[in-house]
């Protein structure tokens, strides 16, 4: 009889028991969300900090149409390095900085030159009727030396050679080596 008598004031009791323990739940749900939220933002910023990118710096070589890399560094992304590398790569001197993606840096320089290679390259050719020595690869070099040799004084196979252009040579020492074979012709 005490039981049905207490019978509503159990389930009630036991409702608000339930109801107080979904409560409790949810609020701590929803503080440890906020938390893990928080602990990823703040993670977040720690890496965005301690960014390091890769930073490649390269010449690019216009008269040849050439790109040498001249070096590659890890760096650590923040205002002071960024400072840093504007200072030691200037706009002024034909520098460009670009940031590709977060963590990569590429540093490029167009310089109206040769590039070292193709620099040390020599060619003869024909100028004027006369055997005339070229620097850097064939169809970018400039007139260095006009010869005393006359094409025409040349052994057929080198007259044609010449005419096309297809005496190259990888450096000056070679080139001075086939002229000493060519001095009989001057």
């Amino acid at each position: 009889m005490k039981l049905k008598k207490y019978k509503q004031l159990y389930v009630f009791l036991g409702l608000v028991f339930f109801t107080s323990f979904l409560l409790v739940y949810l609020i701590t749900s929803v503080f440890q969300g906020l938390d893990l939220k928080r602990q990823k933002s703040t993670q977040a910023k720690a890496e965005a900090n301690n960014l390091i990118a890769e930073v490649e710096v390269f010449k690019n070589y216009l008269l040849c149409n050439h790109v040498v890399k001249e070096n590659e560094f890890p760096l650590r992304i923040d205002d002071a390095n960024m400072a840093l590398l504007s200072k030691q790569y200037p706009v002024k001197q034909g520098w460009k900085i670009n940031v590709e993606k977060s963590n990569k840096i590429n540093i490029t320089q167009d310089l109206k030159k040769l590039c070292p290679e193709d620099e040390e390259k020599r060619y003869l050719a024909v100028h004027n009727n006369y055997l005339a020595i070229y620097k850097g690869p064939m169809g970018y070099g400039t007139l260095e030396k006009i010869t005393e040799i006359k094409v025409t004084t040349l052994p057929k196979e080198w007259q044609e050679k010449a005419y096309r252009g297809e005496l190259v040579f990888a450096n000056e020492a070679e080139l001075l080596e086939a002229l000493d074979s060519l001095d009989e012709y001057e």
